[in-house]
C-alpha cells in the first residue's frame, strides 16, 4: 500500500452473527447426519443386529426441528419378538442437534458394544474434534 492510503471497514455484527449462525447450525447437522450414518455402520459391524429393528431405528434431529424419527419403523413384531419403540426424544437445554436410537433396547445394546458414542468419536475424530466430557 502507498502511504497515506487508508482503508475503512464497516461490518453489520448483528447480520454477520446471524449468517455465522446458520452456517454452524448447517454443519452441525451435517455431523448429525454423519453420526446417524455412523452409528448404523457400527450396529452392522459388532453384529448387533436380531430383526433389524434397533438399526432401523436410529433417527436425527436437527436444528430446524426436523427428525427422521417418523421413519423408523413402528413397534411389533420382528422375526416373531416384540419390538417397541422409545418416544421421539427432542432438542433439550443448549443443544442444537441429536441422534437417537428408539429402540427400547438400545441403551442396553450400547453398553455391551458402543455403536452410538463410538459413532460420536469416529465423525469427530475426522472433523479434528476431540470428545470430552465435563
Amino acid at each position: 500500500m502507498e502511504p497515506g492510503f487508508k482503508v475503512a471497514l464497516k461490518m453489520n455484527i448483528p447480520k454477520v452473527l446471524k449468517q455465522s449462525q446458520a452456517r454452524g447450525k448447517k454443519l452441525v447437522d451435517k455431523y448429525a447426519l454423519q453420526i446417524e450414518g455412523q452409528t448404523k455402520i457400527f450396529i452392522v459391524a459388532n453384529g448387533q443386529i436380531d430383526t433389524g429393528f434397533m438399526l432401523n431405528s436410529v433417527y436425527s434431529i436437527l436444528s430446524s426441528g426436523a427428525s427422521s424419527y417418523l421413519l423408523t419403523w413402528p413397534s411389533g413384531s420382528y422375526g416373531g419378538q416384540s419390538r417397541t419403540k422409545a418416544p421421539r426424544g427432542s432438542l433439550q437445554g443448549k443443544a442444537i442437534a441429536a441422534v437417537g436410537v428408539a429402540a427400547s433396547y438400545a441403551l442396553w445394546q450400547e453398553l455391551k458394544k458402543s455403536f452410538l458414542f463410538a459413532a460420536l468419536e469416529s465423525v469427530a475424530h475426522t472433523a479434528g474434534f476431540t470428545v470430552e466430557f465435563k
